[in-house]
């Protein structure tokens, strides 16, 4: 394995919004807490497949990943290892470990595959934001994954004004 490369600060960045159609996409979701909860809620709507790689569930999360999906679910109940995130179009990390969520990162950006990292924005190459639907309609609302509780308020806020 390569040395880890020092992850550059991308502050005052302009992101590009943008909507992926994630059907028959490989995605890998790696966790299990309350991040990887929030990934999933999102994730579990659509008609990608889904791999969860973690060695222990949020009671919600396993309870939510025993539900009827759109997605299709693996689960791996064990830790993360590097061959797992190979013919991956996007990597979702949720760890707690700083050097795991260093080393998925890197092994990401050496494989050219889309990351998001819940810990550290720096190790993001996109971050998900708060979608309100209506149909046909998607509104979402990003803060580029700074203002978690920001983008909370202003998406209930746009829920109640949008038919």
């Amino acid at each position: 394995m390569k040395p880890m490369q020092a992850v550059k600060p991308r502050q005052n960045r302009m992101l590009l919004p943008l909507s992926f159609d994630l059907t028959d996409r490989k995605i890998i979701l790696i966790g299990g807490g309350k991040a990887a909860l929030e990934k999933f809620a999102q994730l579990r709507q659509t008609a990608c497949d889904i791999t969860i790689i973690s060695p222990e569930l949020d009671a919600v999360l396993a309870n939510l990943i025993a539900e009827p999906q759109t997605a299709r679910i693996t689960l791996y109940r064990r830790k993360f290892i590097a061959t797992d995130i190979e013919g991956a179009f996007m990597v979702f990390s949720a760890v707690d470990d700083v050097p795991v969520a260093e080393e998925i990162s890197q092994l990401c950006r050496d494989q050219k595959i889309l990351i998001n990292s819940a810990d550290d924005k720096c190790r993001c190459d996109f971050f998900t934001t708060a979608p309100i639907n209506r149909g046909n309609i998607q509104v979402s609302v990003s803060t580029q994954g700074r203002f978690a509780g920001i983008s909370a308020v202003l998406k209930r806020h746009l829920d109640r004004l949008l038919p």
